[in-house]
This record gives structure tokens, sequence and C-alpha cells, in this order.
């Protein structure tokens, strides 16, 4: 799957280009009645392709619901309702479609890294062939039609999760956060709008989706993005010329991965963060960036109870968690 691995450069971790469309004819899903949301699963489904499968929530177990989110592929807004809901995923997840959201369609690529060329086709490709069997819902004027007047436009949102440690530590987030929203950027947390930044994880966004191209959106998060990770790395530098300290906490981490025996997720969070940076400052060498990666997700408690195939109450999971961490640490 896409989202256990990392690029090389690991600040950041992912990229997701979101395409929202409305199909002509229909009204937006907060006004359609149950036939006529199936009607619009039922068009989306008859034109996958053969790498693609639908799945509805409703047919889903709780933790199966709650690990989409956990591995960003559906919102969670989204789940809150699972009533006529439905998504298609590819093979390795990197296309993801939210069928009846907010809007009739939230057509997401994903990609490992700054890859957002990648993420764009992926979407791009999908909305292209839907496209073909349906009309979308436009303006000659505004553009695509949306159900949230944000999206009204290109009905594009182009984001980069980031891991920024260091600019979180030296207090510089706030100050961040204040120039990208001068130039239509913003900031979120780990699952985006009104969540928090969960081990240093930011989401990097478009605000405006009117009056500019799918690709001068693209560019601009890109560019905007490129800028971010040059403040991280020069804030890494400042971090470490605290050598010993720096090393000591990196290194301190590690060990209480490798050998608690309860931890809860938010204590996981920090110490995987830290063992990140280190991978990345070459302070720890004998550990693949992309394990982290990997327990970095299934720490969740929807996607650790999925992984060691088990139901668990709170005190079980954090006991749970840590001996699956110090299992994979210490292959």
């Amino acid at each position: 799957m896409w989202y256990y691995n990392v690029d090389k450069n690991q600040i950041a971790i992912s990229s997701r280009v979101r395409i929202a469309r409305n199909i002509e004819g229909y009204k937006f899903p907060q006004m359609l009645n149950d036939n006529e949301a199936k009607e619009i699963t039922e068009i989306i489904e008859k034109n996958m392709n053969k790498d693609e499968k639908l799945l509805k929530l409703s047919d889903m177990d709780k933790l199966t619901v709650g690990s989409l989110v956990e591995r960003h592929l559906v919102s969670k807004e989204y789940i809150k309702d699972t009533t006529n809901k439905a998504i298609v995923l590819n093979k390795d997840c990197s296309l993801s479609i939210m069928i009846n959201e907010e809007d009739h369609l939230r057509i997401q690529g994903f990609s490992s890294g700054l890859n957002l060329d990648e993420a764009y086709k992926i979407s791009k490709e999908a909305e292209e062939r839907i496209n073909k069997v349906v009309k979308y819902s436009e303006h000659n004027q505004y553009g695509y039609l949306s159900a949230c007047p944000t999206n009204i436009g290109s009905g594009i949102r182009v984001s980069v999760m980031l891991h920024l440690p260091a600019l979180t530590r030296l207090g510089y987030i706030s100050r961040l956060l204040e120039d990208a929203a001068k130039i239509g950027i913003t900031i979120r947390g780990l699952y985006g709008e009104n969540t928090a930044a969960r081990g240093n994880l930011y989401q990097i966004s478009n605000q405006k989706t009117m009056g500019m191209t799918e690709n001068e959106i693209c560019k601009a998060v890109k560019q905007i993005t490129e800028e971010i990770i040059k403040q991280e790395k020069k804030a890494r530098d400042i971090i470490n010329a605290e050598e010993t300290y720096y090393e000591d906490k990196i290194m301190r981490a590690l060990g209480t991965l490798k050998y608690a025996r309860r931890m809860q997720t938010s204590e996981a969070e920090k110490l995987l963060s830290l063992v990140r940076v280190g991978i990345e400052s070459k302070i720890i060498k004998n550990i693949d960036p992309n394990l982290i990666q990997k327990l970095s997700i299934n720490v969740y408690a929807n996607n650790l109870q999925l992984e060691l195939k088990k139901e668990m109450d709170e005190g079980e999971r954090d006991i749970e968690r840590s001996k699956y961490i110090r299992r994979e640490l210490n292959k």
C-alpha cells in the first residue's frame, strides 16, 4: 500500500489531490433521497476499472470504517453517517473516491513524499473517466459547482503531509500559519480541518479553488511546501547544534519504543516522531524508515486491532500496542 512507504525526503510524508464533482441533474447529497443516492453509487460502480472495488460503508464493521480515516482514505465527517455512503479503492489505495460525501464525488489521488504530479494524475484520470458517462454540474462563470462555496471553481484541493518537529519545537508554527494564510495556503492538523497536529504532522493545502487552474494550484502548493521543507531543515540545524541533548532524546525515544510494556497512542506518536528525525539525521542507522511509517499508521486504535485481528478495550490496546512495536523494532 502506498501509505506504508516514505520518500527519501521524509519531511514530506505524502501528497494528496482531491477533486470535488457533482453530477448534473441531481441535488447535492444533503438533499438526495435514498433512491437518488443509490443511483449515483450505481453509476460509479458500473464504470469502475478492473483493479477497483466499491465498498459500502453500511456493510463494514466499525473497525474497518474507522481505519479508513486513520489511513487518510476518507474524512472523519464522512463516516459519521454511513447511510448511502460508498468508496471506490484501487489495488494499492492510491485512488479513493468518496461517494455522497459533501459532494457527489470526492476523487482523491495519493502518493508518498512530495509527489503532487503523481497524485494529480491519479485523481484526474479517474475524474475524466467518470466524466465520459456523466455530465458534471458546472457554471459558465463560476466553474464546477459544489455544496461548499470554498470548493466552487476548479473544485481541487491539493495537500501535502509534512513532518515538522523542529519548527514545532522552536515555536515557529504560529508564524508559519500567519504567513501561509496571506498567500492562500492553510496549515492544519493530522486529519485536516479542526484537528490537532499529532506526532508533529501537518497538512499544507490550498484555500482558493476559484480563479486558478488545477495546474496553477498544484504548482503553488508545491512551491510553498518546498519552502517550508527548507525552513524545517534550517530549524533542525539549529537544534542539532545541541548535539548531545538531541541525540540523547532520540535514543531515549528509541529505547522506550523497544522496551516499554504499555503505550498510549499519544506517546507512540511523539516517540515515533523523534525516531523518524533520528533516521533522517543519521543518528539512527539500522532501522528502515518504511517500518517507522508503518508503525506510525498502525498504532492507531482501529488499525492496531485490524493488524492484530482482535478487538480490545483501551487498556488492552495500550499493552498490545507496545508489544506490537517491540516485536517490529526488535526483529
